[in-house]
């Protein structure tokens, strides 16, 4: 109900109103608690509120402990408390046929005498409840990523539940748990759980572990090139029934949506510049019928729907990286023993910082010769060195003096650039600049790569196969 502006209204103190001031004497005494306190939402965020939407107030992890955040119909909300060195109530209008008049001669300081004002039809009287110190307001967040992965991690797929006497872990986790638990509106739940590794089966959540994801691509990398699949298009009905015969374990690939969930970082939408052509070609060449334009458009919308559900696009290029990182996960000194290669020549006396890169086990590094004949005969093809560095994006690097490939993981690199810098210098001694400038520009924050190496390292000519080359080193 909107006030008037000028207009007076009788105003009293309700019974159980209960004050928060502190004698300024006494102010190191605990504050007086409060039962209530202002929010202040946004207009969005009101109307739906208003409109009957659910706000709920959960503990987020991420923020720290005793963190609370604010979830509504579609956002997560931290808050912040700003204290008011002035008097704040809170009261309610009430519309009555007569008017509060304080008399203190008739009244005797008691409460309040109603008298009758023939005059008015109607009045509004305030009643005031309750006195507060500040109000919250609403600082834009995120879900509680942190929980999800949390709870899920108990709950790995494959794992199959046979305690039912409840004990922990042995529940299932359903989305209406989840949503009771975790920090974040219902659609931002539903994101994190669509994006991240976790697949839903028989009406409970699980996580896909990284090990199970990295050998169900294998498995499917494997199944491509036995059988000669379009990784551009693969049904993928016929691609679960071939994996089911591959894994060992029928809880490791439970369903059709555990297979997509686990092909996920090599899967494109049929949508972008990387979908197939002949998927689009087949969508847009249907049959249309005169004077039914608007129909065929649905009919084709559906139809080309229906086909993305039934067929996986592979990205050709995410699915050669993944070739070049399994050949860099496994023990070079497996991959010389399985191909019965030489035994490479011994490393040069050069100092070496860091060879904690090679792959899983021991063993010298392979050199970029090995590798190139290690992918030849697994995936066949004729690439070269530089298209095996393409390929591979920034899951490896070359030694430029040594030609030896090392894996390298992105995640473990410092996001400050003198600290990542120095990282880089410690996993070799020498690097191009253009690798080194790729490296680094993610991090520079809008600086300009060049000048920034230049005062941060330094240049060195050294021969390498009977040319020249420049390379950059650490300045001191």
């Amino acid at each position: 109900m909107a006030l008037e502006n000028d207009k007076p209204y009788h105003c009293s103190f309700g019974k159980d109103f209960l004050s928060t001031d502190q004698d300024v004497s006494n102010l190191e005494a605990p504050k007086v608690a409060n039962r209530w306190c202002l929010i202040e939402l946004p207009k969005d965020q009101l109307s739906a509120l208003e409109g009957g939407e659910t706000f709920v107030f959960k503990e987020h992890s991420i923020w720290g402990a005793g963190s609370v955040a604010l979830c509504t119909h579609n956002s997560t909300f931290g808050l912040e408390f700003l204290e008011n060195s002035n008097s704040q109530f809170i009261g309610t209008l009430d519309t009555v046929s007569s008017t509060l008049v304080e008399n203190s001669s008739e009244s005797g300081g008691k409460e309040p005498q109603v008298q009758a004002d023939p005059s008015a039809s109607e009045n509004l009287a305030c009643t005031v409840f309750a006195q507060v110190r500040g109000q919250m307001i609403l600082k834009p967040g995120q879900g509680d990523v942190q929980k999800l992965q949390q709870i899920l991690s108990g709950h790995p797929i494959g794992q199959k539940i046979e305690d039912e006497e409840g004990q922990s872990g042995s529940e299932p986790v359903t989305l209406g748990s989840l949503q009771y638990e975790v920090a974040a509106s219902p659609p931002e739940l539903q994101k994190l759980l669509d994006e991240g590794p976790y697949v839903e089966h028989n009406g409970s959540w699980k996580w896909l572990p990284a090990a199970i994801e990295n050998d169900v691509v294998e498995t499917v990398a494997t199944l491509i090139s036995a059988h000669g699949l379009n990784p551009k298009s693969l049904n993928v009905n016929e691609l679960y029934n071939l994996v089911k015969e591959q894994v060992q374990d029928d809880e490791m690939v439970p369903s059709q949506a555990a297979l997509r969930k686990a092909l996920r970082s090599l899967e494109v939408s049929s949508d972008t510049s990387g979908a197939p052509a002949e998927t689009i070609k087949d969508d847009t060449s249907v049959s249309t019928q005169p004077n039914s334009e608007g129909n065929n458009q649905a009919g084709t919308s559906q139809e080309k729907a229906a086909e993305d559900d039934a067929h996986l696009h592979l990205d050709i290029s995410r699915l050669k990286s993944f070739h070049v990182a399994r050949i860099l996960r496994q023990a070079p000194d497996q991959w010389r023993s399985r191909f019965q290669l030489p035994p490479p020549p011994p490393p040069s006396k050069r100092a070496r910082l860091s060879r904690g890169h090679a792959g899983s086990g021991g063993g010298q590094p392979l050199h970029i010769k090995e590798f190139l004949t290690i992918y030849r005969e697994l995936h066949g093809g004729e690439p070269t060195e530089a298209e095996i560095i393409d390929m591979s994006g920034e899951q490896c690097y070359v030694d430029a003096i040594e030609k030896t490939i090392h894996r390298m993981d992105m995640t473990s690199l410092p996001i400050a650039p003198r600290d990542r810098l120095k990282r880089l210098f410690e996993m070799q001694s020498h690097w191009e600049p253009e690798k080194l400038g790729k490296l680094l520009s993610p991090v520079l924050a809008g600086q300009k790569v060049d000048p920034w190496l230049l005062k941060n390292a330094r240049s060195v000519f050294i021969e390498i196969d009977g040319s020249e080359q420049r390379l950059l080193t650490k300045k001191f």
